[in-house]
């Protein structure tokens, strides 16, 4: 969300860093829970909400959406939805059995899946985290970053001591 805020107020700026305040970040994981926890598959909270409003045939919409974290961890190249794919697969994708399938959801609770999915769509974030550069395979193999210039190597390195002391001596 605050990137597309950035892209509306600045247009045209693609090299940007958003700083945040500690405040901001655990909301910003409160949204990133919340998004994995209503994903509509398994056993996770949208899972149950899909099953309580499609019945049998959320086993479908759940196989599309394993089908979407594949595709999503292709073309992002953020491989942690695989992980997820394999925890959902794990957990299965059937939905145990209720006491009553007959019994229909009223409107009210219709209209909260809906409100739901909207939350889910909010909080959703194809890439949640992305590694600094230094993480990246280039940089970690790059011998000019990680070794010193050999015009260094035995030479003493000066430090600056900029930190003045207040005499307390009476």
């Amino acid at each position: 969300m605050l990137s597309a805020l950035n892209w509306i107020l600045y247009p045209g700026q693609t090299d940007f860093d958003i700083v945040m305040s500690p405040l901001a970040m655990v909301g910003w994981f409160g949204c990133l829970v919340t998004a994995i926890n209503l994903l509509p598959v398994s056993q996770l909270d949208g899972g149950h909400i899909l099953y309580s409003v499609f019945g049998r045939r959320h086993y479908y919409v759940s196989l599309f959406v394993i089908l979407a974290m594949i595709t999503m961890s292709v073309i992002f190249q953020y491989y942690g939805w695989l992980v997820w794919v394999l925890l959902v697969v794990v957990l299965g994708l059937k939905h145990p059995p209720l006491a009553d399938d007959s019994v229909r959801l009223d409107r009210g609770r219709l209209l909260l899946a809906a409100l739901a999915l909207l939350v889910f769509i909010g909080c959703f974030i194809p890439v949640p985290i992305k590694l600094p550069e230094f993480f990246e395979e280039e940089y970690l193999l790059d011998p000019e970053i990680v070794d010193p210039p050999s015009e260094l190597l035995g030479q003493e390195i000066p430090v600056l001591n900029t930190i003045t002391t207040p005499d307390l001596s009476c």
